[in-house]
Formats: C-alpha cells, structure tokens, sequence
C-alpha cells in the first residue's frame, strides 16, 4: 500500500498467482488498471502469451483481482507493455514467429489486440501527446545491431524503422529509454561495458518529416551494465548512469549541442525523476543518491542499508 494516510501504508495488500511468467507491466492509472505481460510453456515447446488486467482501484469490489485477459497469438513471446492514457490503448512487443511478431495495439474498451507491423520487438514506449510508439528490437546473428521502430499512430498508423548499427541493447531495456514527449526527441541507451557507451538521440515527432525516426545526436557517456535513462520533461534534461565507471550523466536536450554535466558517483542503477520538484532518484548498492537537476548538483543520499530499487 502506496498511499501514505492508510493504516496498511508500506505493507503488501496481496499477492496475486498469475501463471506461467511475468515479463513487464504498465499502470493506467486513469481507469485504474494494471496490464501484466505473461507467457508460459506448458507444452515445454509452443508459448502461450497472455496480457492480464488488475484492477487497481481501492474502493472497488473487485480491487487487486484479476478482471481481464487478452489472449496474444499463439507463438508469440510477449515481452515489453505501454500504453496511452489519452487513446485507451495499450501496446505490447513481442517475439516469437508466423503471425506474432511486432507491435500489437490493444483496445481498452474491447480487449482486442490488432498486430501494427511485422518483426520482433521486445520493448515499447509511447509518446502519449503526440500519439506515436516507438519499439526496440534485435538485428545481426549476434545481436549487435538495434532497430528502432516508429509507429505513427495518429497518422493512419505509419511505420518507418531505423537501424542503430553496432548499438547493443538488451531484453530488458525498459530502462535504457525515454522520450520527451514536447519535442519528442527519443533517447536510447547503449549497452557497452568493453568500451566507452553512449545515448543516441533521435527524432521523433512526425511533424518534423525530414528528419523523422532519423538520429540527430550521439551523446557520449561512460560503460554500462544495468545502466537507466530518465527525462525531466519541463527541463528537458536526460540523466544516465554509468555504473561500470561509477559515473552519472545529465545531458542538456535543448537544442543540438547536447552540454553534458558529469558526477562522479558510486555504482548506481535505476533512475527515477519527479517531474514536480525536479530531483532525480538514484539508486545504489545500499543508498539512494539525489540530484538536484535545476541546478545539476548532486544534493545528497540516504542509506538504505540493501540493494535498492525504485
């Protein structure tokens, strides 16, 4: 329980058996509902993925249970899940093979999922005020490469795909990348711990058709291994960890010269930004740093006395 005035505040309320595997989720927390991507093989050879719905409102009958499922194609390996709050729509990345592979966009209101364009992906983001998706995917035999694939849905659903060459990411890259939604400059982080690593900048806003899903900014940055982006989107500063060098990035976004403030900081991981007061969360192998970002300085830590994750 999150909300600090409950009598049940920082205790677990309950704990729900979904089955099989959970990959990732994403809170609306609009209407309320948690969606869960979740797949298993009980056949030990042919995956079935599902999308779960939870409801998340306290005062409802049916809060913490499950009150809806989305049966994804047989196949597919579902993986990362997003969604837009404004639309009513969620979208889930997926691999797996015949007709599973891609985007799919699930309607909130019908439960629907409809495939967006082919290919495998793995991990999804959405600029919800200009109404694109954007996902990441493996390319090359060993994986060295990325594509980026752009889906402007409110321009009839557009795809256009960019491929990042010698640009490593992971299955897990929810943390290595963020938009700002004002400009919709997109900013993916690499995944190098041999050599010095970096956060490609690309454009992302369909009104710029020139210069659309095309890369306008390599920012370099230290080795990472569990590394994290965030974005403050009143400032548009990126803030990146680099814990192979114990090094933390906050990289102007305003224009093209992309001024870079580097800390010199422990092996920190996770970022978390609060948009109001403009600290960025941190976190170590027993504390949680901050950084005042209006002024770029490093404010301070608190121990927490384990592994920390926010």
């Amino acid at each position: 329980d999150g909300r600090q005035a409950s009598d049940t505040f920082n205790k677990i309320l309950r704990v729900l058996q979904l089955g099989g595997n959970n990959q990732s989720m994403a809170l609306d927390d609009t209407r309320a509902l948690l969606y869960v991507t979740n797949q298993d093989s009980p056949a030990q050879s042919l995956f079935q993925a599902r999308v779960f719905i939870v409801d998340t409102n306290p005062i409802s009958p049916t809060f913490l249970q499950l009150v809806g499922t989305v049966t994804m194609p047989v196949g597919a390996t579902v993986r990362g899940v997003a969604l837009n709050r404004n639309t009513n729509k969620v979208y889930v990345a997926s691999g797996g093979d015949g007709s599973s592979p891609g985007v799919h966009e699930i309607d909130g209101v019908t439960r629907v999922a409809t495939r967006l364009n082919t290919g495998g992906a793995f991990e999804v983001l959405v600029n919800e005020a200009k109404n694109v998706v954007f996902a990441l995917g493996a390319s090359g035999p060993t994986g060295a490469d990325t594509r980026v694939i752009a889906v402007n849905v409110a321009g009839g659903y557009a795809v256009k795909e960019l491929l990042l060459t010698n640009v490593r990411t992971t299955f897990s890259p929810s943390y290595r990348w963020a938009v700002h939604e004002a400009s919709g400059r997109v900013y993916v982080r690499s995944n190098q711990v041999s050599g010095p690593g970096k956060v490609v900048a690309i454009d992302g806003d369909p009104a710029n058709s020139a210069s659309f899903g095309t890369v306008v900014g390599e920012i370099p940055v230290g080795r990472d291994s569990g590394a994290d982006v965030d974005v403050d989107q009143s400032l548009h500063l990126v803030v990146t960890t680099s814990p192979v060098d114990l090094t933390t990035h906050v990289v102007d976004g305003n224009g093209s010269t992309f001024a870079t403030t580097a800390h010199s900081t422990r092996q920190l991981g996770e970022i978390v930004i609060n948009q109001a007061t403009h600290l960025a969360y941190l976190t170590g192998l027993t504390e949680v740093h901050r950084i005042n970002l209006s002024t770029r300085a490093v404010e301070g830590s608190t121990v927490t006395g384990a592994e920390a994750s926010i």
